[in-house]
Formats: C-alpha cells, sequence, structure tokens
C-alpha cells in the first residue's frame, strides 16, 4: 500500500501528453488559449498547500486522453 506522500509525488507528475501541452502553453496563451493550471508552466500542485488529498483536486486529474496531431508541431 502507497503511503500519502507516494500518492501525493505520483499525482504531481506530468504524464508524457501533458507535457507535450505544457510545452506549447506560449503558442497557445498567444491565440487566445489559457491551459488548466496542472498543465501550465511553474505549476505546483494545489494539494501542498490546501492539505486536500490530490483525488479531490481540480489540478490533481492528470489528462486522460490520448493526444494525436496529424501535422508536425516543433517545440518552442
Amino acid at each position: 500500500m502507497p503511503t500519502s506522500e507516494e500518492v501525493h509525488l505520483l499525482f504531481a507528475e506530468l504524464t508524457q501528453d501533458e507535457e507535450l501541452w505544457s510545452t506549447r502553453e506560449e503558442l497557445l496563451n498567444s491565440h487566445g488559449y489559457e491551459l488548466r493550471p496542472r498543465l501550465r508552466q511553474g505549476w505546483t500542485p494545489s494539494w501542498v498547500t490546501t492539505g486536500k488529498s490530490p483525488l479531490d483536486s481540480e489540478d490533481g486529474e492528470s489528462l486522460v486522453v490520448r493526444t494525436v496531431f496529424s501535422y508536425p508541431l516543433s517545440p518552442p
């Protein structure tokens, strides 16, 4: 059984798909889009300061949809 600290750390890591979105934050912002807090550069998990469980925090939910681009996107 994982400890509370292990659960918190597990939810604090971005998935590979989330990293893809996060690295494009500036580009998306320039087109009028705003990423959810979890995907923004410099994100700190809210449960670190609120004491809530990651499961009870909006930013504790990872991006579960597989992202597929049909054209090449180069990193910023």
